[in-house]
């Protein structure tokens, strides 16, 4: 295993534990999210909250009310307390920060997409247009 922890150059990011926790919300509700929280090793005291308009998540985070209460609730856990917006984590962290203007970089940790993204780009790229397909498999 290549897994590292987060660091101020690889924080852990809001938008995958969002991913991850609607996924948990959708197939098996709020026990299973709980259950995601409570047995996921890793949660970090490198929290960014990366998504869009971090500061006003009925936007852009589907569920956020839930999946913030429960981190909330496993808080000792989750460093929830330690969150931070953007521009906190780069006033935060900037001594040590390594990526360009202060701002993190991509934590390797969260890959696997990439058989997704790349028949995106075939089909992007096929010219063939008016399909209604939205299956990515």
């Amino acid at each position: 295993s290549h897994s590292k922890m987060a660091d101020e150059n690889h924080p852990l990011l809001q938008s995958y534990v969002d991913t991850v926790l609607q996924g948990c919300l959708e197939w098996g509700g709020e026990p299973m999210a709980e259950s995601f929280i409570q047995t996921t090793g890793g949660w970090s005291t490198y929290f960014l909250n990366d998504t869009p308009s971090s500061r006003r998540p009925w936007l852009y985070r589907k569920d956020y009310s839930t999946i913030d209460r429960l981190l909330q609730k496993y808080a000792s856990k989750t460093y929830f307390g330690d969150r931070k917006h953007p521009e906190e984590f780069s006033s935060a962290f900037h001594r040590r920060m390594k990526g360009t203007w202060s701002i993190p970089r991509r934590n390797m940790n969260f890959t696997g997409r990439e058989k997704e993204l790349q028949l995106l780009w075939a089909r992007f790229t096929a010219g063939t247009c008016g399909e209604t397909s939205n299956r990515l498999s």
